[in-house]
């Protein structure tokens, strides 16, 4: 599955692509960190197991806290299920596009929202924050056991983000970085949610 790129690099980055000779097509570091776009539509291309596998198994490289692996993936292709983490997926984006119309940071654990419950019921969700996961070939629900993660921010009076650190580099080399179009979930059920799958 590839990326829609064309039109989506800023003119910088076409340049820099066009003036590379043929054959030496290596970029320096920051000049992929400061150009690198942010993919977030696909084409329809079927993502074959082959491709997938190959994905998943460059990512099990990733750096993780301790070298302790605690991420896991659960790869979605069934339609129904697809749908059904659509369908899952709408309470988060009805509260998330009711804060962005009060013109407020969503989820910011800060400033409380002012946003209330009344208004969040009716927002209207729009497909384009739903309709992805249920049209992507492949959805991946990554996964992580806290049971072998540090959460050293656990007694902190705030959502704790560190024991997803672990698996933070895992995500982003198999899903963002590769071109596929994956959900990402954390899930403190991870046992329960690929018994199920």
């Amino acid at each position: 599955m590839t990326a829609r790129a064309y039109g989506w690099f800023p003119e910088r980055t076409w340049r820099r692509i066009r003036s590379i000779p043929p054959g030496r097509w290596n970029m320096e570091l920051y000049d992929v960190m400061r150009t690198t776009f942010a993919a977030r539509e696909y084409t329809g291309e079927p993502l074959p197991d082959s491709v997938l596998e190959r994905i998943l198994e460059n990512a099990r490289f990733a750096p993780s806290g301790g070298n302790r692996q605690g991420g896991h993936v659960i790869v979605v292709r069934d339609p129904a299920t697809k749908a059904a983490l659509a369908e899952m997926a709408v309470p988060a984006a009805r509260r998330y596009m009711a804060q962005v119309a009060a013109g407020e940071n969503p989820w910011n654990t800060i400033v409380p929202t002012s946003v209330t419950p009344e208004a969040v019921a009716a927002t209207r969700v729009p497909a384009m924050l739903t309709a992805p996961l249920e049209h992507a070939p492949v959805v991946l629900v990554v996964c992580v056991d806290l049971r072998v993660v540090a959460s050293v921010d656990q007694y902190l009076p705030r959502v704790g983000v560190v024991s997803g650190a672990s698996i933070y580099p895992w995500c982003g080399t198999s899903c963002w970085r590769r071109g596929t179009r994956a959900t990402v979930a954390r899930s403190r059920r991870c046992r329960s949610a690929r018994s199920r799958a």
